[in-house]
């Protein structure tokens, strides 16, 4: 087994703002030199028909929206870490969710709509259709970014590999399912 050395920085980041979004980003970029792997992991659900601060939906500004966003200003560290070391990793997660109900993806989640969704009466089945729709932007973007980071490959931009990360989590555990 290779000597492997780990080095791990804590970077606080609230996704459901894109100015900490930002901060994050400029924070791993002065504390690293170089990104191997950025794990695209984090995910809410259920809850209440709501706007962030940015005026996207509660559910879609973190699960998606924010991820992208941290992709794209972090995806020139990722391809130098990549050209030095002959590969870095985008690691994708979403969730079974995608496909149920299936519905296709509709620009209205991805727009500022926050709090004008609905889903907040009694089981609120609009709350996990906007559920779904983020865990389906988040597929939709794993398959164009492995198509991006496959054609600057080809332009001599780096090996980024993306890839579906699969991960076994109770997020309804803390989620408010009841609200």
């Amino acid at each position: 087994m290779p000597d492997v050395t780990t080095n791990v920085i804590h970077v606080d980041c609230d996704l459901s703002s894109f100015a900490s979004v930002r901060e994050a980003a400029a924070a791993v970029r002065e504390a690293v030199g170089e990104l191997d792997v950025l794990c695209l992991n984090a995910g809410v659900m259920g809850l209440l028909d709501a706007a962030t601060p940015d005026g996207f939906d509660v559910q879609m500004q973190p699960n998606h929206l924010s991820q992208f966003l941290l992709t794209a200003l972090l995806w020139d560290l990722l391809e130098a870490t990549a050209d030095k070391k002959g590969e870095a990793r985008v690691v994708n997660h979403s969730s079974g969710a995608r496909n149920a109900p299936f519905l296709p993806l509709t620009a209205e989640y991805l727009q500022k709509n926050g709090g004008n969704l609905g889903g907040d009466g009694g089981w609120g089945m609009q709350k996990w259709q906007r559920y779904q729709q983020t865990k389906l932007a988040n597929m939709v973007f794993h398959y164009a970014l492995t198509e991006y980071a496959s054609a600057r490959a080809d332009e001599g931009g780096g090996s980024v590999k993306v890839v579906a990360g699969r991960t076994r989590v109770v997020v309804a555990r803390w989620s408010p399912l009841g609200s």
